[in-house]
């Protein structure tokens, strides 16, 4: 007799119930369907919104979801979490907003099932075709997503940790993700780098999911990339034991020089600020008409935030911002 496959799906989880509830129902009925042993670990921070109470009032204390609370609001902390107390060696990583589309558990199994080790296999993200058709943004968002029909080799800047499984027993203890990178997008880019200097593939796969993306315009989006050259580079280059620097954006390795610095600084104020104000204003007035989209201008603009970002370093501690305090979300 054939032995049921077997798979610990960890989620991350902060202040969104909605979207865990929805997530927590689609996971339960295909798993189910597919005959899977499994289990689901949910990994919070002690929720504001009732996302405890309501998991359990809906699914009534099933034994397959497990639910944790992290004290910090780290995403790190919420992933290594999940992975050291799963039970079974198949491991899903498996962000709240992103919803497995057809065939997703087929490939996952016949993956983890075959003699490729030493992997860590993603899935694509996609976006709704209805929010493509209505939006500039999210027809930029969906063309920065990697598509394709077969294995594919991936860079360790290209990962995608919000849709990624493995087998636990390769990571062994010193491949789990730095829990001291702090605030947004780069933690997921430094465990890809310690994996792959550590001989180890990353490969995109045929798998698809949903990622319901939560910031809704150019808007919420490009904050989000401040936030990552103000707060969460600092702390990458702080805190990872890796020469890393450079070789996500080359730019770091000449904003060494203080004279590049003080250059940049002043195109900042003179230019970068005014000029993404804007970009940023006319992207949003022009989004529902395809007519005007243009995926340089979006680029552009994501590269002048992430200017500003870098500009704006020292000015505050990290622990004090507001982005830190919403932690990884």
């Amino acid at each position: 007799m054939v032995e049921n496959f077997k798979l610990s799906v960890i989620i991350p989880t902060w202040n969104r119930k909605k979207k865990i509830i929805k997530l927590l129902k689609i996971l339960m009925a295909e798993l189910n369907k597919k005959k899977f042993i499994f289990e689901i670990i949910i990994c919070d921070s002690y929720s504001k919104d009732g996302t405890y109470k309501e998991i359990k009032k809906v699914f009534q204390d099933n034994p397959k979801i497990l639910y944790k609370n992290i004290k910090d609001n780290n995403i790190s902390k919420k992933r290594n979490t999940g992975i050291k107390n799963s039970r079974y060696n198949n491991v899903l990583l498996l962000d709240d907003d992103c919803i497995p589309l057809k065939n997703f558990f087929k490939i996952l199994k016949s993956y983890l099932n075959s003699k490729i080790k030493n992997s860590i296999f993603c899935g694509q993200y996609f976006t709704q075709k209805k929010l493509i058709l209505r939006s500039n943004y999210y027809r930029f968002r969906d063309l920065k997503n990697i598509k394709t029909q077969k294995l594919t080799r991936l860079n360790f800047n290209n990962i995608i940790t919000g849709c990624c499984f493995f087998k636990k027993n390769e990571l062994k203890n010193s491949f789990f993700f730095n829990e001291d990178i702090k605030g947004y997008g780069l933690e997921d880019v430094e465990w890809a780098f310690r994996l792959k200097k550590n001989k180890f593939n990353l490969y995109l796969t045929e798998s698809k999911v949903d990622h319901q993306e939560t910031s809704k315009n150019i808007r919420a989006y490009v904050i989000k990339w401040y936030a990552l050259a103000r707060y969460a580079m600092p702390s990458l280059l702080k805190n990872s034991k890796e020469d890393i620097k450079g070789k996500i954006f080359i730019f770091e390795k000449l904003f060494d020089n203080r004279w590049v610095r003080l250059v940049v600084r002043i195109l900042n104020f003179l230019t970068f600020i005014p000029l993404s104000i804007i970009l940023n204003f006319y992207l949003s007035i022009t989004d529902q008409n395809k007519f005007f989209f243009s995926k340089k201008l979006f680029y552009i603009l994501l590269c002048l935030y992430y200017l500003r970002g870098a500009c704006d370093r020292n000015s505050q501690k990290v622990e004090d911002t507001k982005w830190f305090n919403l932690g990884y979300k």
